[in-house]
């Protein structure tokens, strides 16, 4: 080999241990500046709110070289919250130098929701799938946004869900699905906020049986969506339901009403709105049951809805008879006349007696002043707020129907509801007793010559469908001729004239007399305010001497009534020899208050008025003055042989 060659050779082997060297120098460099060297890193970032696991403090993440190299470095991530959206600062502290780094949190991703697919609860919200593959759901069913997720969740903590029907909102809520937490693993994490989640009702129903095209919007504050189209089937698959009354006794039914089945029970309701009702008797089914008698009674109450769901109910009813009206009728009123709506207007009940008080009058726009026809509507009401409405046209124009008299039916009724009686008083008061008796209070008078006349008086005792009992003294009758007026202590001071002989029986004991008039000639203005008194033939087991009694005539005669205040002083004193057991009492009567009512301050009869007697007192050489009350033992047997002879 020439020295030309050698030294060529020599050349490129000196070239390439260069290169060689400077490739290694490179190579060098290079690890040292990309793998070695310890720099911060380019480091701006967007994290997802709520994802703390994308958050490290892990050196190697903010500055480059090896580990070895870095070993001092530490990363402060305490600035960031990862569950609030923000800008935040990531620090690194490396050889006494604070490298910050820029970090945005904030909410990139949509809600996580799973929808139900097969839900079943209480308020049957779902019931499966029908044969094409849609959800079937109940109607009429009030139902919640909420309860249509199995699971959702959001790291804003705060979510909006929106229902659509056919492009129109069909409801909405705010669903709080619960408070992130650290420190736990995701699993962990999803299983403890879907057990807090709290679901807030956004109420919606389906009413119509057809398919509904529905979208559900779930939507966070950050506004990232998630939607869903679905299309469903609204059925009506649950039979009406029927309430009835707990307690029969609270839910009371007239005899001779008719009544439907809604009437009777408490409610009837089904989820789409409507229903028909009906009673099931025997094998038929009718819209309307009648009542014809009184006391607890069992009904059975079916009903159904449009889709053929039925439903059937037993009921106890409590059956009472609702009030009657005595004297309401058509009537011809005089014109300019004062007329009263309510005169001898009476309602009677089997339960109450008189509820004639709680009648209510609708009067039609009356005036008796103005010629017409006027239609009067009176409802009255009882204790088991039964009710009865009658109508009566009153027709106002030149003639008036002058008096009204009761019917034996109308009569007869108001003596089987007790309508004449009244309940003495509880506790003694002179005014209260006076104004119980004055109803059952009589006269009777004979005029004689131009203002001449005598009288007596007398006192209720009965009334019944055929006659009026009325109680007197044998004096009064004696010295009374024919004819006789009888003046009853009613409102307007009615008088009817009675001729003799009328029927008269006298008592085989004492001076009282009792005669009897037919009812049916009293009118009924007057019939419906006179009363019967209150007679207990027991009542001396209870008077006391000194106490004190009243004396009542209401002694038309001389305008005003005559009422006398007495003090017992005997229950068992004579006036003469022969005389039966008489009360004793104070001299405080006058002439024309023979044959009154004696009673005590609860409105019981005691006596009857015979008169007085002046007796000579030689204690103190004059005469003493008392009254000698007849009393009423052997009242009641008088009035059985009475009521007996025709």
């Amino acid at each position: 080999m020439d020295n030309t060659s050698k030294n060529k050779s020599n050349s490129s082997l000196i070239v390439a241990c260069i290169f060689s060297a400077l490739a290694f120098c490179a190579s060098l460099i290079i690890t040292w500046f990309f793998f070695v060297r310890v720099v911060p890193r380019e480091h701006e970032r967007t994290i997802e709110l709520g994802a703390y696991y994308e958050l490290s403090d892990d050196p190697g993440e903010y500055l480059t070289g090896l580990k070895v190299f870095r070993s001092g470095a530490v990363v402060d991530t305490h600035d960031v919250n990862i569950f609030v959206p923000g800008e935040y600062t990531v620090k690194v502290f490396y050889k006494g130098k604070t490298i910050e780094y820029p970090v945005s949190v904030a909410d990139t991703k949509a809600p996580t929701v799973e929808f139900r697919s097969d839900y079943t609860d209480d308020i049957i919200l779902y019931n499966g799938l029908d044969e094409d593959g849609y959800g079937v759901f109940e109607i009429g069913i009030a139902r919640t946004i909420g309860d249509m997720f199995d699971y959702i969740y959001d790291e804003s903590g705060e979510l909006e869900a929106f229902l659509y029907c056919g492009g129109k909102e069909l409801s909405s809520a705010k669903i709080y699905p619960g408070d992130s937490f650290k420190g736990e693993s995701v699993e962990e994490q999803l299983r403890r906020i879907e057990d807090s989640c709290v679901k807030r009702e956004g109420r919606f129903v389906l009413d119509e049986l057809k398919y509904y095209n529905l979208t559900i919007e779930v939507r966070d504050g950050s506004g990232n969506t998630l939607s869903k189209d679905f299309t469903v089937k609204a059925v009506d698959t649950i039979a009406p339901n029927i309430m009835t009354h707990s307690v029969p006794e609270y839910h009371y039914v007239a005899t001779n009403q008719p009544y439907s089945a809604d009437e009777i029970a408490l409610y009837i309701s089904d989820n789409s709105n409507f229903y028909t009702a009906a009673f099931i008797v025997g094998d038929e089914t009718v819209s309307k049951i009648t009542f014809d008698k009184t006391g607890p009674q069992k009904v059975t109450i079916v009903a159904s809805d449009e889709s053929g769901n039925e439903a059937t109910c037993d009921a106890t009813v409590m059956v009472d008879e609702a009030p009657i009206f005595i004297a309401a009728s058509d009537k011809d009123i005089k014109v300019g006349s004062d007329y009263d709506l309510l005169d001898h207007i009476v309602a009677v009940d089997n339960t109450d007696g008189n509820v004639t008080d709680t009648i209510v009058v609708d009067d039609g726009g009356f005036d008796p002043y103005t010629p017409g026809l006027y239609e009067v509507k009176y409802t009255a009401t009882d204790s088991h707020n039964l009710s009865t409405t009658v109508i009566c046209n009153l027709n106002v124009g030149d003639e008036g129907y002058g008096d009204y008299y009761l019917s034996e039916k109308e009569i007869s009724l108001l003596c089987d509801y007790d309508y004449f009686e009244y309940e003495p008083l509880s506790k003694n008061d002179y005014e209260a007793a006076c104004d119980l008796v004055e109803p059952t209070l009589v006269n009777l008078i004979h005029r004689i010559g131009v203002g001449g006349y005598s009288a007596g008086s007398g006192f209720i005792y009965r009334i019944d469908e055929d006659y009026t009992y009325i109680v007197t003294c044998v004096h009064v009758i004696e010295d009374l001729e024919d004819p006789i007026e009888l003046m009853f202590c009613d409102s307007k001071a009615t008088t009817i004239n009675i001729d003799v002989p009328f029927y008269l029986e006298k008592s085989d004991i004492n001076e009282i007399a009792m005669l009897r008039i037919d009812t049916c000639l009293i009118p009924a203005e007057t019939l419906v305010e006179l009363r019967e008194i209150y007679c207990d033939e027991n009542i001396y087991r209870e008077l006391k001497i000194g106490q004190n009694i009243i004396a009542y005539s209401g002694h038309w005669i001389n305008k005003n009534p005559m009422i006398r205040s007495a003090t017992i002083l005997n229950l068992k004193a004579r006036f003469c020899d022969d005389a039966t057991s008489c009360v004793k009492a104070t001299h405080n009567v006058e002439a024309g208050m023979s044959g009154t009512a004696v009673f005590d301050e609860k409105g019981r009869l005691v006596g009857v008025v015979e008169g007085y007697m002046a007796l000579w007192d030689n204690s103190i050489g004059n005469y003493s003055y008392s009254d000698y009350y007849l009393r009423i033992d052997g009242l009641e047997d008088f009035y059985r042989r009475m009521e007996k002879i025709q």
